[in-house]
C-alpha cells in the first residue's frame, strides 16, 4: 500500500482589526492579535518585521495579512504566518484627500526560498528493494521537467521505515512517503511545492 504523510499547508489572507501584539516572557514581540468578524487570531511575526510594525500599527487600526497557514498535528488550530502586512485606508466614500492615508504596505517579507529535497534512504535494504531505480527513475524525471535546480535528492542513513522500503521524505513539511512511484512522488512534488508540472512518461 502506498503510504505518504504530510501536514497540509496552504496560503491564506485575511483582513480586519489590529488588536495588539502578543509578547514572550522577555517582552519581545512574537506575534500581532487580529479580529476578523467575531474570531480573534493571532499570527506569527518574522524577526525582522516585528519592530516596524509596532512603530507603525496602533490598535484599531484596520488591516490585511497575508502568509502561510499550517495544520498543526493533534489540533484543529491551524499555525499562521505573516508574510505581508498592510495598513488599510477607511477613507472610502468621503472626501478627504489630505485626513486619510492611502493602504500602506508595511511589510512585505516573502518566505525565504527553500530549496525541495528528497530524503533517500542509503541503506542496502532499501536499495536493493527499489531504492536504486527509484533514485535513477526520479532524477531522470526531476531533469525532464527542469526542476534540477529547485530540488534535490539527498541520501540519508535509515528513515526508521524498513517494512515499506523504498522510503523516502519530502522537504520542507517531512511528507514521509512509503512504497511510491516516481510518478507518484512527482505528483506530489507539483501538487504540495506547486511546481509546474508535465505528463510522466
Amino acid at each position: 500500500m502506498d503510504m505518504c504523510n504530510f501536514q497540509p499547508q496552504s496560503s491564506f489572507f485575511l483582513e480586519g482589526r489590529f488588536l495588539g501584539f502578543a509578547t514572550k516572557s522577555s517582552g519581545k514581540i512574537k506575534s500581532l492579535q487580529m479580529a476578523v468578524e467575531n474570531n480573534v487570531l493571532q499570527i506569527k511575526l518574522p524577526k525582522e518585521a516585528r519592530v516596524k510594525l509596532k512603530q507603525v500599527l496602533v490598535p484599531g487600526d484596520r488591516i490585511e495579512v497575508s502568509g502561510e497557514r499550517k495544520q498543526k498535528r493533534f489540533t484543529d488550530l491551524p499555525k499562521l504566518t505573516a508574510y505581508q502586512v498592510n495598513k488599510v485606508s477607511e477613507c472610502a466614500g468621503k472626501d478627504c484627500q489630505n485626513d486619510c492615508l492611502p493602504t500602506v504596505d508595511i511589510l512585505e517579507a516573502a518566505p525565504k526560498s527553500k530549496k525541495i529535497k528528497i530524503l533517500m534512504c542509503q541503506k542496502s535494504g532499501c536499495m536493493k528493494k527499489g531504492g536504486k531505480k527509484l533514485s535513477q527513475e526520479l532524477e531522470a524525471a526531476l531533469s525532464d521537467r527542469g526542476w534540477q535546480n529547485q530540488v534535490a535528492i539527498e541520501y540519508t542513513g535509515c528513515l526508521k521505515s524498513c517494512s515499506s522500503t523504498p522510503n523516502v521524505v519530502l522537504m520542507p513539511g517531512k511528507i514521509r512517503c512509503s512504497k511510491m512511484s516516481p510518478a507518484q512522488i512527482v505528483d506530489l512534488l507539483a501538487d504540495k511545492f506547486s511546481l509546474t508540472m508535465y505528463s510522466y512518461q
